[in-house]
């Protein structure tokens, strides 16, 4: 078993810094777990001190149902994988990926089998003489995975591994990784501060920001319901519009247009009636046409961003900027007046003082468009 139980740590540096904040997760046997956030939050700190690179200043580890929280690195039997790979350069692949086993006085001829073992099942064959130097950034990474593999280690910690490949050799990373994973089902924390890596590798994903938790939970949680406007303004390669709104009795008012509500049962809103609240949707999810939809609110086109097969469009609204995810069949122009809507269904609420999310469920009403209708304002 290699469960990892994280209690109450904090990292205060001898400058005062503090790195991370009372955290408490649980990562369970066999689990891919990713922590995801902003340069600064303490993913790579907390990660440090789970290798035992780093003591903390307070809390305890369990690994595998053993405390480890002063253990130094061997005494814990977990693998690691940086950010630049750290491979030793004077050293063939080969003896590279030994080199754990090495460390733990394996005989030669059980390392080198090992080695080319792992090696293979890599794609490493042929490179297994040569030195990092003479290696593309793929090849080095997969020596570095191979390296993780031989140790047999019961945990593996990955420090944003696929950062310095280029886009097209961090998708088939991604994707060696995914497999790799599945095939060995290894504990796994993953630190990223690239959203997609997060959400496509995940069982989980613990979100963070100024070195505390700020959710926890699996991906699809995470992108469809964010806890919190953190939260919802870090999630996604565009991220969620955030727009002010005030909460009626049976109403939300969006810049001056009702959007009806609904709860469960048709309960009351009760005291909720008359808050000023934040509504979030995201990009995706708005329509824009020319003529005014039921819930949709006036804008002006402002930017056009080309994003391949579809396109972010910037519109200024009456009290807020609004991005949409447009199809590339039919795009507006700058300048156009459109009414931007959306699938309100698929809206979050946030108490714009705590940032917290508000349970509160929108009447689906009829099926929004779900097509782009823009009449001859458009471009085709």
């Amino acid at each position: 078993m290699a469960s990892v139980s994280v209690e109450s740590l904090t990292k205060v540096f001898p400058n005062g810094v503090k790195a991370l904040d009372d955290v408490s997760l649980s990562v369970d046997d066999g689990e891919f777990f990713a922590l995801l956030g902003p340069s600064g939050c303490g993913k790579t700190t907390l990660l440090r001190i789970l290798a035992g690179l780093e003591p903390p200043s307070s809390g305890t580890i369990t690994i595998g149902g053993r405390n480890v929280t002063r253990l130094p690195p061997r005494g814990r039997n977990v693998a690691m994988v940086f950010q630049d790979y750290a491979l030793f350069p004077h050293m063939t692949v080969a003896e590279n990926v030994a080199y754990p086993l090495k460390v733990h006085r394996i005989d030669k001829a059980t390392r080198r089998r090992r080695a080319e073992e792992v090696g293979g099942g890599l794609g490493l064959t042929p490179l297994m003489d040569r030195r990092p130097g003479q290696l593309s950034g793929g090849q080095q990474q997969r020596a570095a995975l191979a390296r993780a593999m031989a140790a047999d280690a019961v945990l593996f910690l990955f420090d944003e591994p696929l950062s310095n490949l280029d886009a097209r050799l961090r998708m088939e990373a991604r994707t060696l990784l995914k497999r790799l994973h599945r095939e060995v089902r290894k504990t796994t924390v993953y630190v990223t501060h690239d959203q997609s890596e997060a959400l496509a590798l995940a069982d989980r994903v613990a979100v963070m920001d100024h070195g505390a938790l700020r959710q926890v939970g699996p991906p699809a949680e995470i992108f469809h319901h964010p806890g919190n406007l953190f939260v919802a303004g870090f999630i996604g390669s565009t991220p969620m519009n955030l727009l002010p709104a005030r909460m009626l009795d049976s109403h939300v008012l969006v810049a001056g247009e009702a959007i009806p509500l609904g709860t469960p049962g048709g309960e009351s809103l009760g005291g909720a009636a008359g808050r000023d609240i934040v509504l979030a949707v995201r990009p995706e999810y708005m329509t824009l046409a020319a003529e005014r939809t039921p819930g949709s609110v006036p804008a002006e086109v402002e930017v056009v961003e080309d994003l391949g097969t579809t396109y972010l469009v910037t519109l200024r609204g009456p009290d807020s900027t609004i991005q949409a995810v447009v199809p590339e069949t039919r795009v507006p122009k700058p300048g156009d007046r459109l009414f931007a809507g959306a699938d309100w269904s698929r809206a979050s609420f946030y108490d714009p003082d705590s940032g917290e999310r508000l349970e509160v469920a929108v009447s689906t009403g009829p099926t929004p468009p779900t097509a782009l209708r823009l009449g001859n304002k458009l471009s085709n």
